[in-house]
């Protein structure tokens, strides 16, 4: 009988250890997921920021391309005309 009881305590101090170990590991998980999903909101906003920016860029690099093909077709149209040069006398 006390070997039983001896036994029976020495699983239950290594059940404990393994339980606090279990509980250890858990808050460790637990505080690096925290910590990922900081990083991952942060990313989202750094991401939206550039989308936005993004945007802003492409719209003004439209308007700056058919600024510069109408100024293309302009030139091209003064090009046809050519200035007589002056002699001197």
């Amino acid at each position: 009988m006390k070997a039983e009881v001896k036994t029976l305590k020495k699983e239950k101090v290594q059940l404990m250890a393994e339980l606090h170990q279990h509980k250890k590991t858990a808050a460790e998980q637990k505080r690096k997921i925290e910590s990922l999903e900081v990083i991952i909101r942060s990313t989202e906003e750094e991401n939206n920021f550039l989308r936005k920016f993004n945007e802003i860029f492409g719209d003004e690099n439209d308007k700056l391309l058919k600024e510069n093909e109408s100024l293309k077709k302009e030139v091209a149209k003064y090009k046809r005309f050519r200035i007589p040069q002056v002699s001197k006398i």
